[in-house]
């Protein structure tokens, strides 16, 4: 438990909002191409963070039988307790876009979380905004302190796809509340290349919760395993009241899934 105490302190320091900031993600030539997880060139991101980044030719490759073409690779700071993450992809002028999948690994290489792009959400364009696709979630690094890696790469399978999104005449109408003209939807193509950004915040709330109340600290979970188990521990100990507690606390924190999550394990342990 002492292990926490640093790095919750060092968190408590930061103050503000980081400013959105353009990276780049170019490696040497002879570094260009990975073949394995163990090649890849990884950029160092604090927090908080809040940054734009291309995928493109100058990306490393991953080819290594998931990643089919160039990715984007970072270490996150696993010494600041939980991270919320959001990562979004934009859908440019030509209708094409990056459809990313995104891992989190430990020190060791291990799978801590990861998200296919069959999780993101689309959000159709507003504003300065493209149409794009987001998908946001939190993490919970071990006890160990050591550095986190978070994962972009797209594999073959989604570069062989398409996804629809909202004709601009059907947005215009929304805009100004008439209908909707009846017309088909494009589809925009999956790419190799593409432009994303990454948000990336310590969640203070869920380290503080996780802390204070656990049995066991957590070797490097999501939020959503995290609730899922003390839900299902609390229902098998027949402690009802401590359940519904938890379940209230994971809709707080919008954990996804928390209903069904406490309704499985209640029909679990009848």
């Amino acid at each position: 438990m002492k292990k926490w105490i640093a790095p919750i302190i060092l968190s408590t320091l930061i103050v503000g909002c980081a400013k959105t900031q353009t990276v780049t993600l170019d490696v040497p030539q002879e570094n260009k191409v990975a073949l394995n997880i163990s090649e890849i060139t990884w950029s160092a991101l604090d927090i908080p963070t809040d940054i734009k980044f291309s995928i493109d030719k100058s990306n490393q490759l991953l080819l290594n039988g998931e990643s089919a073409g160039p990715i984007a690779s970072f270490t996150l700071p696993g010494n600041k307790g939980s991270l919320d993450i959001e990562i979004e992809t934009f859908v440019d002028s030509k209708n094409t876009f990056y459809a990313p999948n995104i891992v989190i690994l430990n020190k060791a290489g291990d799978l801590i979380d990861q998200k296919p792009f069959s999780d993101f959400t689309y959000e159709p364009a507003k504003l300065l905004d493209n149409d794009k696709f987001t998908t946001k979630f939190n993490i919970m690094p071990d006890m160990s302190g050591d550095n986190l890696k978070l994962l972009v790469f797209t594999t073959a399978k989604d570069l062989a796809g398409s996804t629809p999104v909202l004709h601009p005449a059907k947005a215009f109408a929304i805009a100004k509340h008439t209908v909707q003209p009846i017309i088909d939807d494009p589809l925009a193509k999956h790419v190799a290349y593409g432009n994303l950004s990454l948000t990336l915040t310590s969640n203070q709330v869920v380290t503080t919760r996780i802390i204070n109340t656990s049995d066991n600290i957590p070797a490097g979970i999501n939020l959503e395993s995290f609730y899922k188990k003390s839900i299902q521990n609390a229902v098998a100990n027949e402690d009802i009241p401590k359940a519904l507690k938890l379940l209230e606390e994971a809709k707080n924190l919008q954990v996804e899934g928390a209903q069904t999550i406490f309704v499985d394990a209640i029909n679990s342990y009848k």
